[in-house]
């Protein structure tokens, strides 16, 4: 009777061990199972994830091609009005090009609509198609010239200046933004001042010139007599090539201050230490071009090559 209780004890004992095993191997089988689900899945979000980095990268490259029509199809629009124009007002012109100036890369219509002055540059050529001279054609914009429909070119006015014009403006613009009070009539002779010591200085002598700054220092100066199409805007100052320091000082002024003179009957020129501002009087409308714009128009007619460091 006692055997048989034991035979019994060990019987459960190893049913209890092989039930131990098997909950062990079913374990370790969904052990396995579990760990090829999270690979499978992991390798899943891999591939959505460079699937999504594909679509990204399309929407990238179908974004600046958008981008990229979209300003060769602004520049051909506003080049064609420009055209339009020439042939229209300046039949004169028989052989020329037209080619937008500084129109940034990304340009959309949307983003011309507060454009107040688009330029462009014209050359003319000889029966050799020969470069013979360079204009500027500046566009000015009146409200509304953007719409949803692109461009509307009713809205604008063009004005051609060629070297000698250009060069009269700025001239005109200098006497305006400076207070030296020397003579501004020729575009070959500008007056600008080169700055030496109080012992070279000649009382009396047109040649020289002096300034009392408002500190009550005095500056002295030799007067020289340069050409327009020499000099370049740099701060608040006209500068000129070919002296070690000659300039024309414009007068010092903060952003919201102006100094107003007539030009023509079109338009009136009106200085800000930032900017060139031209009143156009038939449009009522104030349009201001940077200082970075006005030396490449200037360095483009006067066809100014513009060094590094200079």
């Amino acid at each position: 009777m006692r055997l048989s209780f034991v035979k019994f004890f060990e019987a459960v004992r190893d049913s209890q061990l092989t039930l131990t095993l098997k909950i062990v191997h079913l374990m370790k089988k969904h052990i396995y199972l579990f760990s090829l689900l999270l690979l499978f899945q992991q390798a899943r979000l891999q591939a959505q994830n460079a699937q999504a980095a594909a679509v990204i990268a399309g929407a990238g490259l179908a974004t600046a091609i958008a981008a990229a029509v979209t300003i060769e199809q602004i520049k051909e629009q506003l080049e064609l009005s420009a055209t339009e124009y020439i042939l229209t007002n300046e039949p004169q012109l028989t052989r020329f090009s037209i080619e937008v100036m500084e129109l940034a890369d990304g340009t959309r219509i949307s983003d011309l609509s507060n454009t107040t002055c688009i330029s462009f540059k014209v050359k003319t050529f000889d029966n050799a198609l020969i470069v013979i001279d360079k204009s500027v054609l500046l566009m000015f914009t009146s409200r509304g010239w953007v719409n949803q429909g692109g461009l509307n070119t009713s809205y604008v006015k063009f004005s051609l200046l060629n070297s000698s014009s250009w060069n009269h403006l700025l001239l005109r613009y200098s006497s305006i933004a400076t207070n030296i009070r020397l003579n501004f009539n020729n575009i070959e002779k500008v007056p600008c001042l080169n700055s030496i010591s109080q012992n070279e200085f000649k009382e009396n002598d047109s040649n020289y010139y002096k300034i009392v700054n408002g500190n009550g220092k005095t500056s002295y100066y030799k007067v020289a007599y340069l050409p327009m199409r020499k000099s370049s805007l740099n701060g608040a100052n006209l500068e000129f090539d070919g002296l070690d320091d000659p300039k024309l000082p414009f007068v010092k002024m903060n952003g919201d201050s102006y100094l107003v003179g007539d030009y023509s009957d079109e338009f009136r020129l009106i200085y800000n230490e930032k900017t060139m501002g031209i009143y156009l009087i038939e449009l009522n409308r104030l349009v201001q071009l940077k200082r970075a714009t006005i030396n490449s128009i200037h360095d483009f007619v006067n066809d100014r090559v513009r060094y590094m460091g200079e």
